[in-house]
C-alpha cells in the first residue's frame, strides 16, 4: 500500500506503530520493575490494568467514531452487540473459578475406584468444540440473533449450575451437572466467537479492519474481568443465589438484545 493511501485509510505508519510499542513495553517493564522492588502494590497495579480494561474499548471507540466513515448509528449499534457479548465471556471466564472449585467440593469424582481430579472436567470443553463445531457451521441467522442466542445458552448454564449448587447442600452430586454446563459452553462460545470477528470485519471502513477486530478482543476482555471481579460475590452469597442471579442477568441481557434486534440489524452489514 502506499504510503499517501496508507495516510488516507487511517493505516498508522511502521514507525509511529514501533513507537506505540515501544513506550507500551516501556510502561509495562516499569510497572513490573515497581511491583518486583515493592515500590507498587501488586494489588494496586491489577486494579489499575483492570480499570484500564473496561474503560479502554469506549474510549477506543470514540477515537474511532472521529476518525472513521462509520455512520453514527452503524456504531452504536456495533457497539451494542459488542457490550451485550461480553456478558457472555463474564460466564465463561469463571469456568477456571467457580466451576472448578465447585466440582472440587461438591461433585461425586469417583470412577471405578479413580477420584478423577477436578482439573480434568475442564477438558470436556474443548473436546465439545471439537466435536460440536462441524454442526454448528451449518446455523443460519443474523449476527444479533446469535449473539442473543448464545447469552441465552450462557444464561442457562448458570441457572443449570444453581440447581446443582441446590442439591450440593445436602451431599455431593453427579458431574453430569458440570458435563451438561460445559456443553452449553461450547455451543454458546462457537456460535458467538465467529460471530462476532465478522460483524468488527464487516463494519470496519478500509484500513481499519485490524483495529475493529482488536475491539471485539477488548469487549471480550471486559467481559474476563467482570467476571473475576464478581466471582467475590460467592463469599457473601450462597452458591444457589450467586449462579441464579448471574444466569437470569446474562438472560436477560440476551432478551434485550433480542427485543432490539429489529431496530440494529438496519444499521448493522449482517
Amino acid at each position: 500500500m502506499w504510503p499517501e493511501e496508507r495516510r488516507r485509510r487511517g493505516a498508522p505508519r511502521p514507525a509511529a506503530a514501533l513507537r506505540r510499542a515501544g513506550a507500551v513495553l516501556a510502561v509495562a517493564a516499569a510497572a513490573v520493575t515497581a511491583v518486583s522492588l515493592g515500590a507498587l502494590p501488586l494489588t494496586a497495579l491489577l486494579a489499575v490494568l483492570g480499570l484500564v480494561t473496561l474503560t479502554l474499548p469506549f474510549l477506543y471507540l470514540r477515537a474511532l467514531r472521529r476518525r472513521t466513515s462509520v455512520g453514527g448509528e452503524g456504531l452504536s449499534a456495533f457497539t451494542a452487540v459488542m457490550g451485550a457479548s461480553a456478558a457472555f465471556w463474564m460466564i465463561f471466564a469463571q469456568s477456571g473459578s467457580v466451576l472448578t472449585l465447585f466440582a472440587e467440593r461438591h461433585t461425586d469424582r469417583l470412577v471405578l475406584g479413580f477420584d478423577v481430579p477436578a482439573s480434568w472436567l475442564q477438558s470436556a470443553h474443548p473436546l465439545f468444540v471439537l466435536l460440536l463445531a462441524p454442526f454448528v457451521t451449518r446455523l443460519r441467522g443474523g449476527v444479533t440473533t446469535k449473539v442473543a442466542g448464545s447469552l441465552g445458552v450462557a444464561g442457562l448454564s448458570f441457572v443449570v449450575m444453581a440447581g446443582a449448587a441446590f442439591l450440593a447442600r445436602e451431599q455431593r452430586v453427579s458431574v453430569a451437572w458440570l458435563i451438561g454446563v460445559y456443553l452449553l459452553y461450547s455451543l454458546g462460545e462457537i456460535v458467538l466467537a465467529p460471530a462476532g470477528l465478522a460483524l468488527a470485519a464487516a463494519v470496519a471502513p478500509p484500513g481499519f479492519a485490524n483495529r475493529f477486530l482488536a475491539l471485539n478482543g477488548m469487549f471480550a476482555a471486559v467481559g474476563v474481568v467482570l467476571g473475576g471481579q464478581l466471582y467475590r460475590l460467592t463469599s457473601v452469597l450462597p452458591l444457589p443465589v450467586y449462579f441464579l442471579l448471574m444466569g437470569t442477568a446474562v438472560l436477560a441481557i440476551g432478551a434485550a438484545l433480542a427485543a432490539r434486534a429489529p431496530r440494529l440489524r438496519p444499521a448493522l452489514p449482517e
